[in-house]
């Protein structure tokens, strides 16, 4: 067995899944075996909340995020799902954790390798997940916020004249952080924005379907 890294974070979602009601694990489960087959989106999650309503979206989602990083350390270590949940119990027993429940960590570890035991498209949309986000930022969101500015000459008494100014603004997350910057826009740029934007849907048409016709597994990120 080899000890792993375990982030605080990590062992309260952990925490959480090793005290979900009996019931709401199967379900969640259930709810991972049935939809692997059908699986087309990168938002597993948002799949499993339609079908899994005993556990809260927010957790499904937290127990997902988790079990796709053990799906990608499986294959970057080239181990079991018995041996991925060997190595995290060794590495509770080394921790010890506050606040953990040692005494469920027989039930914990029998959970995980039932979730990495699905594997087929869920564990191929967990590595898919890993390609998408390996980048030094990623987008968060973004808004465009529109004023007038008033342009003052003569005197502070008068408006000489008026003009309208776009301020688009990025959301990324950077370094596990939420950052953001602003651009300077003025309409005429907002409409080349448009333009490069429209270009870029069309491009990704074009390419989804070079994907269908070669008969490769073909995710979206969307409905």
């Amino acid at each position: 067995m080899a000890r792993i890294n375990i982030p605080s974070s990590e062992y309260a979602v952990l925490k959480d899944l090793a005290g979900l009601p009996q019931a709401s694990f199967s379900e969640l489960h259930s709810a991972m075996v049935e939809i692997e087959p059908t699986v087309r989106q990168i938002d597993v999650a948002t799949l499993l909340s339609k079908k899994v309503t005993s556990v809260d979206a927010a957790d499904v989602k937290a127990f997902l995020r988790t079990a796709f990083s053990l799906y990608r350390m499986m294959d970057a270590k080239e181990r079991t799902a018995e041996e991925i949940a060997g190595d995290i119990r060794e590495t509770v027993k080394r921790d010890q954790p506050k606040g953990f429940p040692i005494d469920k960590l027989d039930l914990l570890i029998e959970r995980i390798q039932k979730l990495l035991g699905v594997g087929g498209l869920i564990a191929i949309a967990a590595k898919a997940v890993n390609v998408m986000l390996e980048q030094n930022r990623i987008f968060c969101g973004a808004r465009v916020l529109s004023d007038i500015r008033p342009v003052f000459v003569a005197s502070p008494d008068s408006v000489s004249a008026a003009l309208l100014t776009h301020s688009l603004n990025i959301t990324f997350h950077e370094a596990g952080e939420q950052k953001e910057f602003f651009v300077a826009l003025t309409t005429s740029e907002l409409q080349s924005l448009k333009k490069a934007v429209e270009r870029a849907e069309k491009k990704a048409e074009t390419l989804k379907a070079l994907i269908q016709q070669s008969g490769v597994k073909f995710f979206s990120d969307g409905d």
